[in-house]
């Protein structure tokens, strides 16, 4: 994979799919851009979840498909999900079929729901921000290579797993820290990276 692409419509991107019509909405709109709402950080944990092995751009090609299938990832609607709600998601065409997983997900709205009274999944998240040790002075292809997890992410993975949270390594978590802006890994010259730092600078973490 080439570090930055020129696209076709004269952006450099990060290199990854950049030709990809569905990855480059997420690395143009999602990928470290932060945000802390409750119904976007759980949706963004149940695509991790569910892409545990398999590729994350899969998942991102069901995200409608999954979006209808989970009530727009609205937490209190999914955590009162039961047998007959999995057994309809395991017959719906498009939905990663993986009772486990499907499983996890249901949990894991119960678990996030549970964290309320002390501010919840977003509080919860960004007080794993990794400290500026943990993160290189020059984003490249082959530091993120390198680093697959951090000590933050395996942290946070730890943390959750204490709360009752399943299917949730570091390399899940850390996922999550990339897809809502907790870490910005766009490679240096990319022309997302720039914009993605001015919104984390003007963002105010939740807790």
């Amino acid at each position: 994979m080439d570090e930055l692409v020129l696209c076709d419509d004269g952006k450099t991107r990060c290199g990854y799919r950049a030709h990809d019509p569905v990855f480059r909405v997420y690395h143009d709109t999602e990928f470290g851009r932060p945000s802390a709402d409750e119904t976007w950080i759980f949706e963004k944990l149940c695509l991790e979840t569910l892409a545990a092995g398999l590729s994350f751009h899969m998942v991102l090609g069901k995200r409608r498909v999954l979006r209808d299938a989970f009530h727009g990832f609205d937490l209190d609607r999914v955590a009162r999900f039961d047998d007959d709600a999995i057994d309809r998601l395991m017959t719906t065409a498009g939905v990663i079929r993986n009772p486990a997983k499907l499983r996890a997900c249901v949990h894991n709205a119960q678990a996030a729901r549970a964290m309320r009274d002390e501010g919840g999944l977003p509080a919860f998240l960004w007080s794993f921000e990794p400290a500026p040790s943990e993160r290189p002075k020059r984003m490249t292809l082959d530091w993120l290579r390198d680093n697959p997890v951090n000590a933050s992410s395996t942290a946070m993975a730890k943390a959750m797993k204490k709360r009752g949270f399943k299917w949730v390594g570091p390399t899940v978590c850390y996922g999550i820290f990339q897809g809502l802006g907790v870490v910005n890994d766009h490679f240096e010259g990319c022309d997302f990276r720039p914009q993605c730092l001015r919104d984390r600078s003007a963002f105010t973490p939740p807790g």
